[in-house]
Order: structure tokens, then C-alpha cells, then sequence
């Protein structure tokens, strides 16, 4: 072969060469169709709407022995199913005590659709204080997974309920020396002392046959929250046959858990002055979340009266008008003089037991009409005069006063006296003189009533439409008159304490001095007190005044009871 061509065969063969070679890797390079054992689906799109918490008391925490609730909605917003859902529920912060019951298989969600899940969490008494923290997570077969938002809340311990009576009062419909055969009254005050609610309370009293209850004596509470007390009133008769002059009554005080609760029995005798009985404050658990005020029967004042010796031909009458309109139909019920009933009945135990006044020296008056009035007057008048200089008396008024339009002289208005005709009302210049002439060595009268024709409520204004500035009487003898507001004022209520602010702060000086006060303190802490008071609770000045006569005008400050 001649050397031209070899060469030319070489070149050839060489090109055929890459040109095979460029095809194979051009072949290699094109994409291949082959089977990955997989189907083509739509995929789903998890989302979670609506998460809450929620527990059976409402104070969004969970308690020792409560149930909770975590719920929300799984809502499929893509185009394929969510299949073999499965959920798990994960608490971090290892709190124990806790049980959560849920459904763990969810069934499948279909495009658009949505799942309700709700997680119940049952706290036991083993549940410690702390904050629980959940994870949940829901798993899709695919893979296309759903983590929930965490859910984070507080945890309580169990805090024990402390069910107790912490005050009862025997006492009697007229009077205070119980007598055999005689009705009377027993009035409880169940308090939870201790830091945890109390669930189906029930109070329940046992006694021996000679004693019969005339009322409902089994009573049940549903709930008593920390703190919280309720009032029971039972009213009872001993029999002809009953032994001693004790009266026991036992009585059972308990709750759902049949432990957090009292029995234990109350005494009172026949022929004995029924008292108010204050039971011994018991502390319970040191907890902070709460300050535990042990609860009274009525105010402060009503409890607790310190006891002073007798002092002879020391005198009191006493007169709470609060019933107006049952009197007279064209006054409205706003026309009542809110607690001048328990004004009184207060200031009369005061006198018997802090002023030194005797029962056979004490006259007693609740709604008392004109005729009653006049005649209670009358007769106490008499006697101080028999008596002469060596007696003293105590007068103390609660009511509406009003004045005659023309004359501007006040008056003392019975239940059953109208404001348009005063005539039979009591003028104070006569009520005054009167007392004035006993020539008794000290009077000292106290007025809860204003004389504008305002009064605790609406007073008698309402039925008259005006109101009067009173003229202020010249005072003979040896006497004193405080009132529990100046001229063109109103005396009101104290509505938390169940008093007249003018009658509650005067009580209040006698519980704290023990009765151990000149008249001159006594008017220093009214002044200082009932008007800040009045304007606090009341929004309204009210400001005490003192009137006396002429003969005891440079002493009186020093008169003590």
C-alpha cells in the first residue's frame, strides 16, 4: 500500500473512531424512563385552628381534682387526603399528677374537611405547683406532618378547705332572758377558713326530745370558696319535759371529702341573757394567694360589747323608727330609715352592758307609733322626776326628723306620722323642757336624724318636695344633745357595717375605750371620723354638732358615762 494511503485509511479510521465515541457519550447523556415503584398523588396541607384551654372553674389554671380540656381543629387544606393520622401528646416540664386521655388513631381528613380533637386532663391529688408545658405533634402516613402549637398553663396543688362555724348567736324574738317552753333562734356563720374550695358542704344539727326544731335545720351549700361564709337561722322550742337548765345543740359540718370539716355542740342556758358567741379564729395553711378575714354576724360594733358594772338610777330610753311606709301608705319603701332597727337594738345592749344602764331602767321602742312615743316619754319623765338629781339619763333617737315649714322647729317623726301633719309628732323645745324639768344631773341625748326632711334615704323631702333648715332650740337644765349632722345636712347609712355612719363610730368609741370616755373625746372622734367617712362611702358631707345649755356649757366635756 503506498504511503499516501496508509495515511489516508489512519485519518478515516481515526475519525469513525470519535465519531462512535461522541454518539455513546451523547447516548449517556439523555434521560432515561424507568419505574420508582411509587404512586403520584396530591399531597395534603395540615393546619390547626382554634386551640384552646380550658378547666371546669374558670380561673384558668388547673387544680388538684380538676379537669381540663386542650381542643382544636385539624383543618386539610390541600388538594389530597391526610391519611392513617396518629397524634401523641407530650408533657416537658415532667409535672406529675396529671392523666391525659385522648384519641391517639385519627381518621383520615379529606381536602377542605376538618377534625375535632379534644385532649380531657384529669389532675389527681398527687398534682404538684408548677406550669405544664404540651407538645403535640400529628403524624400523616405520607409524611405530611402537623406540629401543634405548644400549650403552656399553670398548676395548683391541692389546697385543703377548712369548713368551720366561726360565730353563732342564740337569741329571741322580744327580750333576752330565755325561758322554758319559749321559741328562740340559733344563727350560724359557716366560713372556709382554709385555702381551698369546699364541694357539697353540708350543715346539719341533732338534739336531744325535749328540744324541737321549728325550721329547716339540715342545710346545703354546693360550693364554698376560700374565704366565702353563708348565714343559717334554725329557729327552736323546748318542751315542758326538757332537764337543766342547759340546752345543748350539736351540729355536724362537712364536705365531699368527709374530712375537712367539724362537729362539735353549742351551749346556752334557760333563764340566762343570750350572748353572741365568737369562735376562736383557727389558722390554716400558710398560702399567699389569699388573706382569710374570719366573718361576723353584723359589724364589728355588734360583737365583742365590753361589760362595765351597774351604776344606780342611770336611765335610757331608746328609740329606733325604721318602718315608715307599712305605716303610712303614701311613702314609698325608699322612705324606710335603713337600719334604725339595728341602730337601736346595738345601742340598747351598749347601754346594758357598757354605759352601766339596769334592764329595769331601760325603755325600748322599734317603730313606734305616736301614741307609743308620747306615752314612753311620759312615763320615763315620771320617773326621773321621782327620782330627782340623782338620776342621769340616756336618750338615743334613730329616725326621720323633720321640721315645721313655718315655725322651722323640729320634730321626732313616729311610723305613723306625716310629714303634711305634724301634730302628733314629737316637738324636740317640748321633748327637751321636758326632760329639761326631771332636774336629773346629766342628759345626754344622741340624734341619728337629720331635721331637713332629708334623711338615709330619700327622707320625707320625697313627700313633701322641699327641704327645711331647722331652727336650733335653747336648752335648760343640765343637758347635752349630740346630732349626727349640722343644720342643712342628711344623716346616712353606712351600708357595709349595717349602721347609721353617725350611730356606727359613736358605737365604735364605746367598744374601744370600754366605755371610759369623757363627752368631749367622744365628740373629737365623731368629728374626725364620721365626716371622712361619710364622704367616702356616701359622697356627702355630714359633719356631727353639739348643742347644750347655757348651765352646763363650761363642763360637759368632762362628763363621763
Amino acid at each position: 500500500m503506498k504511503k499516501s494511503h496508509l495515511i489516508t485509511f489512519i485519518l478515516s479510521a481515526l475519525f469513525l473512531s470519535a465519531t462512535s465515541y461522541a454518539q455513546v457519550s451523547k447516548a449517556r447523556t439523555q434521560p432515561q424512563s424507568f419505574s420508582i415503584g411509587k404512586k403520584i398523588i396530591l399531597p395534603p396541607k395540615l393546619e390547626c385552628t382554634n386551640l384552646k384551654f380550658q378547666e371546669s372553674d374558670g380561673n384558668k389554671r388547673l387544680d388538684a381534682g380538676e379537669t381540663a380540656t386542650i381542643s382544636f381543629d385539624v383543618l386539610n387544606k390541600g388538594k389530597g387526603t391526610a391519611n392513617s393520622l396518629t397524634m401523641t401528646v407530650k408533657e416537658k416540664n415532667s409535672i406529675t399528677g396529671i392523666d391525659a386521655i385522648y384519641e391517639k388513631d385519627i381518621q383520615s381528613i379529606s381536602p377542605k374537611g376538618t377534625h375535632h380533637v379534644s385532649i380531657k386532663l384529669s389532675a389527681n391529688m398527687q398534682l404538684k405547683t408548677g406550669e405544664a408545658y404540651y407538645e403535640i405533634d400529628i403524624m400523616e402516613a405520607n409524611g405530611f406532618n402537623l406540629t401543634v402549637n405548644p400549650v403552656a398553663f399553670d398548676c395548683l396543688e391541692f389546697k385543703t378547705p377548712n369548713i368551720q362555724i366561726v360565730a353563732n348567736e342564740f337569741s329571741l324574738p322580744e327580750g333576752e332572758i330565755l325561758k322554758l317552753g319559749e321559741q328562740f333562734t340559733l344563727t350560724i356563720l359557716v366560713q372556709n377558713t382554709g385555702q381551698g374550695d369546699a364541694d357539697d358542704v353540708f350543715l346539719g344539727f341533732d338534739f336531744v326530745p325535749s328540744i324541737y326544731p321549728i325550721t329547716d335545720y339540715e342545710f346545703n351549700i354546693k360550693k364554698l370558696k376560700s374565704g366565702e361564709k353563708r348565714e343559717f337561722t334554725t329557729n327552736f322550742i323546748t318542751n315542758s319535759e326538757h332537764k337543766g337548765n342547759e340546752i345543748l345543740i350539736k351540729y355536724v359540718l362537712n364536705e365531699s371529702y368527709d374530712k375537712y370539716g367539724e362537729e362539735s355542740t353549742l351551749i346556752t342556758h334557760l333563764d340566762t341573757r343570750l350572748e353572741t358567741t365568737q369562735a376562736l379564729r383557727i389558722e390554716g395553711d400558710k398560702f399567699n394567694e389569699k388573706k382569710i378575714e374570719i366573718g361576723l354576724l353584723g359589724s364589728i360594733v355588734d360583737q365583742n360589747i365590753p361589760t362595765n358594772s351597774k351604776v344606780n338610777n342611770r336611765f335610757a330610753l331608746v328609740i329606733g323608727n325604721e318602718d315608715y311606709k307599712s305605716k303610712q301608705s303614701t311613702l314609698s319603701s325608699e322612705q324606710n330609715v335603713d337600719y334604725a332597727v339595728n341602730d337601736a337594738s346595738t345601742f340598747k345592749k351598749y347601754c346594758l352592758k357598757t354605759l352601766g344602764v339596769k334592764e329595769e331602767n331601760m325603755f325600748f321602742l322599734t317603730n313606734a307609733t305616736a301614741g307609743t312615743m308620747h306615752q314612753e316619754i311620759d312615763l320615763i319623765t315620771k320617773i326621773i322626776n321621782k327620782v330627782g338629781r340623782k338620776a342621769e339619763l340616756i336618750v338615743y333617737y334613730a329616725g326621720h326628723g323633720y321640721p315645721d315649714e313655718l315655725t322651722k322647729v323640729p320634730y321626732l317623726i313616729p311610723v305613723d306620722v306625716s310629714a303634711s301633719n305634724l301634730s302628733t309628732a314629737i316637738k324636740l323645745d317640748d321633748l327637751y323642757q321636758k326632760l329639761a324639768n326631771t332636774n336629773a344631773s346629766k342628759i345626754t341625748i344622741f340624734l341619728d336624724a337629720c331635721f331637713t326632711g332629708g334623711g338615709r334615704n330619700s327622707g320625707l323631702v320625697a313627700s313633701r318636695g322641699v327641704k327645711v333648715k331647722p331652727k336650733e332650740g335653747v336648752l335648760d337644765g343640765n343637758i347635752v344633745v349630740f346630732s349626727a349632722s349640722s343644720a342643712e345636712e342628711s344623716s346616712l347609712p353606712y351600708h357595709d357595717e349595717g349602721h347609721g355612719v353617725f350611730t356606727y363610730f359613736l358605737l365604735k368609741k364605746f367598744q374601744e375605750s370600754e366605755g371610759n370616755v369623757t363627752l368631749g373625746e367622744l365628740l373629737e372622734y365623731l368629728d374626725e371620723n364620721v365626716s371622712i367617712k361619710s364622704l367616702r362611702v356616701n359622697q356627702k358631707e355630714q359633719n356631727p354638732t353639739v348643742n347644750t345649755s347655757q348651765k352646763v356649757i363650761n363642763d360637759w366635756r368632762n362628763w363621763k358615762f
